[in-house]
């Protein structure tokens, strides 16, 4: 897993350890690769997307993931995620 996927997925766990129901996240037009990344990982435009509210001139798009089945599904590769420590040196 790249450091990317990583830190979705580690968005996505503590939005869901907060009762979010929906992650939202903002990505230029332009920017192919991140926007497919993002698909990828289940994103899609959001209602609230200028594009969906008739503004077609803007240069980004509003994407967002549905978080609600997150709670009972694969539990056990996110747990393990969230296992992970990273030791911090002392000051």
């Amino acid at each position: 897993m790249g450091l990317g996927k990583f830190a979705m997925a580690l968005a996505e766990r503590l939005a869901s350890a907060h009762a979010m129901r929906r992650l939202m996240l903002t990505v230029f037009k332009a920017n192919a690769r991140a926007h497919d990344f993002y698909k990828r990982l289940g994103y899609t435009v959001d209602d609230s997307s200028p594009s969906r509210c008739g503004q077609l001139d803007t240069t980004y798009e509003i994407l967002s993931k549905d978080l609600r089945h997150r709670a009972s599904s694969n539990a056990k590769s996110e747990t393990s995620l969230l296992r992970i420590r990273i030791p911090i040196p002392a000051a």
